[in-house]
């Protein structure tokens, strides 16, 4: 349906390819860097798509409880992990099939833990233990 549009003012064809190729991977089958239709940019390009990918199926797949809206998204970005609160999720939920592939997809492409968590919950982090000034050992 995209690439049937013609380009907005100030956009190109291949500008408008982009756009068609993320909203083709945000479901269905997961891109690939070398994929051959995402060979024809350059790879920040390509990383830029995936990720923009990524974002939007995991909006899609909360999206997919009908019967509980997701009001809104509040994104937390920690040393080595992001933590996802959402309105309107409850950690009670079971995580649907969707929900988890966008999860995974997400973690995969930013290379770090993804939480997904209700808003005011907890996120559990294990504690560094620090090594003892000196040993009572002795």
């Amino acid at each position: 349906m995209i690439r049937r549009k013609n380009p907005p003012p100030g956009w190109t064809k291949r500008d408008l390819e982009f756009v068609a190729l993320v909203a083709r991977f945000h479901r269905r089958a997961l891109p690939y860097p070398d994929q051959a239709k995402l060979r024809v940019f350059e790879l920040p390009l390509r990383q830029s798509l995936i990720r923009l990918a990524a974002i939007l199926r995991l909006a899609d797949a909360f999206q997919g409880k009908s019967y509980r809206a997701i009001r809104r998204l509040q994104v937390e970005n920690g040393p080595g992990f992001l933590v996802i609160r959402a309105e309107g999720f409850h950690d009670r939920d079971p995580i649907n099939s969707k929900l988890s592939v966008a999860r995974r997809f997400l973690e995969f492409v930013f290379q770090r833990s993804v939480q997904i968590l209700a808003p005011g919950t907890r996120m559990m982090v294990p504690r560094i233990v620090r090594a003892a000034a000196r040993s009572d050992a002795a």
